[in-house]
């Protein structure tokens, strides 16, 4: 085909006799495919003595685009008007024609180039009215070569290589059989060691945050049997790991037992009260106490003992000081009422 266009050859057909050089209503015949078709699907030439090439756009792009072997193109779903593909992975456009300032034009067919999105799969860019639409090219190959019997929605590469889209290398499949296909979870992984996102990050720290915090011990029904420094401490102790699973799903119940997170304050009262002392410890009181109105402490008000020995007065400066002659009754808290105190 390519020593048909040479110089030798252009001479004769600018014979008069040619009968390439006839036109037919306003037509020109191509020397390829033997058709008349308007100018504007020919190319002008100045060396030719109609001022046109000798074959129709359509035909000189197709000596263009280059198949490979055993190369062949079908038309692609959804953009029939558009674009074709090929069984080895390749996509070009179709001849089009559209009307511009210069009168009407076409639009030559090409080869489209396919770039790679950050996921390593191959896309094509196209304009239509207006609107660019990006497609991704193993998906459209997939539609008009493979056959999908189940409906499924995905497309795999069984070489595990993005960018080979060749219809021997594709396969539609479910979400389950693409995530779990062959080395991926191994090189996720890998690529993934050593690395944390923040999300992951501020998780983790909730966690070991949520480890540190005070724990009590329960029976089925309710009742009191020990306080733990934190989670931590509690699973080695117990030898239960489960502790903080049943705590941070709010489920509670781990192997028989209820355990439930307290503040510290809390835990440092219950912790104080194993001292022999008042020292740190809470009492509530069982009469009001009417000292001057900005101290007044109601019936069920937790004063904490700051010496060996319970007391409770204040002076004027609202300092807590040795009790007087007023008749004022308290009695040790509790660690029902403890927990019930601190953890409202």
């Amino acid at each position: 085909m390519s020593n048909l266009f040479n110089k030798e050859n252009i001479k004769k057909w600018n014979s008069s006799n040619n009968e390439y050089q006839i036109e037919k209503n306003g037509c020109l015949k191509c020397v390829t495919c033997n058709e008349y078709f308007p100018k504007y699907y020919f190319g002008k030439r100045s060396d030719t003595k109609r001022g046109y090439n000798m074959q129709c756009k359509k035909c000189y792009n197709i000596k263009n685009i280059k198949t490979l072997s055993g190369e062949f193109f079908k038309d692609c779903d959804g953009f029939e008007k558009y674009l074709q593909v090929s069984n080895l992975g390749r996509i070009i456009t179709k001849e089009r024609v559209y009307s511009s300032s210069n009168g009407i034009c076409i639009k030559q067919p090409r080869i489209l180039h396919q770039s790679k999105n950050k996921a390593g799969y191959l896309y094509v860019t196209i304009h239509i009215d207006g609107k660019t639409i990006q497609i991704l090219s193993h998906r459209i190959i997939a539609k008009a070569f493979v056959e999908n019997k189940y409906n499924y929605n995905f497309v795999n590469h069984k070489n595990e290589i993005k960018d080979d889209n060749r219809i021997e290398n594709l396969e539609w499949c479910t979400i389950q059989y693409n995530n779990n296909y062959g080395t991926r979870n191994s090189r996720i992984s890998k690529a993934n060691k050593g690395k944390c996102s923040n999300k992951t990050k501020k998780r983790l720290a909730n966690i070991i945050d949520k480890m540190k915090t005070p724990v009590i011990q329960l029976d089925i029904d309710g009742n009191f049997i020990q306080a733990f420094e934190s989670i931590s401490c509690a699973q080695k102790l117990l030898n239960n790991k489960g502790i903080a699973s049943c705590i941070c799903r709010k489920k509670y119940i781990s192997k028989g037992f209820i355990f439930k997170q307290i503040k510290k304050e809390c835990f440092l009262a219950i912790a104080a009260l194993r001292d022999d002392s008042d020292k740190h410890q809470f009492f509530v009181l069982e009469t009001t106490v009417n000292q001057w109105s900005e101290n007044c402490k109601p019936v069920g008000y937790f004063v904490k003992c700051v010496r060996d020995k319970w007391f409770f007065d204040f002076d004027k400066s609202g300092n807590p000081s040795v009790l007087s002659e007023r008749n004022i009754s308290a009695h040790k808290a509790t660690v029902e009422e403890l927990i019930e105190h601190f953890n409202k």
